[in-house]
């Protein structure tokens, strides 16, 4: 994650932006788990 806080650092993430650093972290979809607690893709 250290590569996407200096990318977004004096930026704005987006909840999707988020979602994919989680997602290239953990080497996972993690699709079903935003599902599940109602979080939105944008």
């Amino acid at each position: 994650m250290k590569a996407d806080v200096e990318e977004y650092q004096f930026g704005v993430a987006t909840t999707g932006d988020l979602i994919v650093t989680l997602e290239k972290e953990s080497g996972k979809d993690l699709s079903a788990f935003f599902k599940n607690h109602r979080v939105v893709r944008k």
